[in-house]
């Protein structure tokens, strides 16, 4: 993804027609406690972390490869096995001296027919060059994305476990969309999230409002409040941020406004339009917006937090909850 000065304006109308309950009082129980009838599943930090392991066992998830196919298979039985819909759009993605990569959108849903809906997104291929790698000689080498793209993931595929463990009534589509990561300075980037706003998994599809999860798992994360989704989902970013404060994860959800950022969900929000937040790792400086790890090799499984996913993935957990319980 690539920093964009200027705001996105999407139609004023399609934020009105959202179905999110103002709820000023954002408290949430401890997980896997009952409150009244408020029951939050209890998100496993570690399984998030297996998670992201397994797909670097895999290798380069980069479109076109042995392992990227590899990585999408094992990703669809596993979402198969925790009792999602899984939906695979395949399509051809060109970009740097690539051309018409077998690339695959992942889309596992729970209760489709269901009109109260959520998304919850990320990406899962794996940059195919470390352009920021300080190291000349890794600069053309590919990266293992453990955060850019493995973290999100991660994070996603254990709320699918949660949701089978513990059902609820309203919609939540999870999306792993492909070929997100493979762009330069000329564009080529979010190829996948662009084919499924063109051609979403369901007719007409449109959820109340979406989440997507961006390089979620870093040590000493930071997560303003990024600025498409502050212009675009204004009251979600004030309700997911205050929640993500109440629980306690001050540290990592700051009340700061944050440049824009092109990725999939401006997309999404393009194509589709509904409301939807990025939570995106925005810790670095101005020269590095997503902290020194960011498209160099240092991406690996080292740079990975167990505290981070438990913030993200708790926050992201208690919002499809509270949603479904009405009190989000």
């Amino acid at each position: 993804m690539i920093t964009k000065p200027k705001l996105l304006l999407l139609s004023l109308c399609c934020l009105i027609l959202t179905n999110c309950k103002e709820d000023k009082k954002l408290s949430v129980p401890t997980q896997g406690t009952i409150s009244k009838e408020l029951i939050i599943a209890e998100f496993q930090a570690d399984s998030a972390y297996n998670y992201i392991a397994k797909q670097l066992e895999f290798g380069f998830r980069v479109p076109g490869t042995k392992a990227h196919g590899k990585a999408k298979d094992w990703m669809v039985e596993k979402l198969k096995s925790f009792g999602g819909q899984v939906t695979v759009q395949e399509f051809k993605s060109s970009f740097m001296d690539v051309t018409n990569a077998a690339s695959y959108n992942i889309i596992s849903s729970y209760n489709p027919k269901a009109k109260k809906r959520i998304s919850i997104s990320a990406h899962w291929d794996s940059r195919k060059i470390a352009e920021k790698d300080p190291d000349p000689k890794k600069k053309n080498l590919p990266i293992l994305g453990a955060d850019d793209g493995g973290s999100g993931v991660g994070v996603i595929i254990e709320i699918a476990r949660l949701l089978q463990a513990q059902p609820i009534g309203i919609g939540v589509d999870l999306i792993l969309f492909d070929a997100e990561d493979q762009g330069n300075e000329t564009g080529g980037w979010c190829l996948g999230a662009i084919y499924w706003g063109k051609n979403p998994h369901m007719a007409n599809y449109k959820a109340d409002f979406g989440v997507h999860l961006d390089m979620v798992g870093a040590k000493n994360a930071q997560f303003g409040q990024e600025g498409y989704s502050k212009q675009n989902a204004p009251m979600q970013v004030e309700k997911i941020w205050a929640l993500a404060q109440s629980m306690g994860y001050n540290n990592y959800f700051q009340n700061i406004a944050k440049q824009p950022i092109e990725d999939d969900h401006v997309h999404m929000m393009k194509y589709r339009g509904y409301p939807i937040v990025n939570i995106i790792n925005l810790s670095g400086n101005q020269e590095k917006v997503f902290g020194a790890h960011h498209h160099t090799e240092d991406d690996n499984l080292d740079i990975i937090d167990r505290n981070t996913l438990r913030a993200v993935g708790r926050v992201t957990t208690a919002v499809i909850y509270k949603f479904d319980h009405g009190s989000f």
